[in-house]
């Protein structure tokens, strides 16, 4: 009976925890921003963006799912981006991981409620402090006026 009752209460108090956010909590879309190198004179802002979406999954026969498969990259621009190997959102941290020209890149940036953006540092071949501003929220899709519009 005990036994019963202390598996019960840690199931709820589990059920009661806040859930990690997974990749696909993550807002789609062109997150914004630069970075400034820490540790040298050169100050000068350098664009990067952080490049979340879905497309379509050609392995969903076999891997199951909702057919889109999310990709998420991160670079100076949108022609020169490397693959995103991890990637989480917890309590207002956004933490990723890409793969340098020399070694693995670490980023951990923490939610910035007064400019609605993310600040922090992305540390690997060389170290930067990084600015990145999530996607406008997408609009609404208009409902069907008639029944053969939602088609």
């Amino acid at each position: 009976m005990r036994l019963s009752r202390a598996f019960i209460l840690t199931a709820l108090i589990a059920g009661a925890m806040h859930r990690p956010a997974s990749a696909d909590d993550i807002a789609l879309g062109n997150w914004s921003g630069f970075a400034v190198r820490l540790n040298s004179n050169n100050q000068n802002r350098q664009p990067r963006v952080l490049v979340v979406k879905k497309g379509p999954d050609p392995h969903v026969a076999w891997r199951g799912g909702s057919g889109e498969l999310l990709t998420v990259a991160f670079g100076q621009n949108q022609n020169n981006l490397a693959d995103v190997h991890t990637i989480a959102l917890n309590d207002g941290h956004l933490t990723f991981s890409v793969t340098g020209e020399e070694q693995p890149i670490n980023c951990v940036l923490i939610f910035q409620p007064k400019d609605n953006n993310y600040l922090g540092e992305c540390i690997g071949d060389r170290q930067w402090r990084v600015t990145l501003n999530p996607p406008p929220p997408a609009a609404a899709k208009p409902a069907a006026a008639t029944p053969a519009e939602a088609k």
